[in-house]
């Protein structure tokens, strides 16, 4: 089996979220609209997964959520979080 099966899981989904220990038992649940019933409030502290040895996963909130490659001198970080529209525009960016 690939990864590591007996670590903490974090499932997403566009309502939820779940986060279950090493032993597969629900620790923490939450819906992203906190006005929604049961939502229950997200994590204070970041959940950080090492996904193996080059690869770790780490969840802030819905908007900041990095994975982060490490190997051999090369250090790479992909921002995986919601972004609904852009910061800026595209003509901040363009040359003449």
């Amino acid at each position: 089996m690939a990864g590591r099966p007996h670590g903490i899981k974090l499932v997403l989904t566009k309502d939820n979220a779940i986060l279950s220990d090493a032993k597969d038992d629900i620790v923490k649940t939450w819906r992203w609209n906190p006005n929604a019933q049961n939502a229950g409030t997200p994590p204070t502290d970041p959940i950080v997964i090492q996904l193996n040895e080059c690869l770790t996963f780490k969840f802030v909130d819905r908007k900041h959520i990095l994975v982060k490659f490490v190997n051999t001198g090369v250090s790479l970080e992909f921002q995986c979080g919601e972004r609904l529209k852009r910061d800026d525009t595209y003509l901040q960016h363009s040359t003449k």
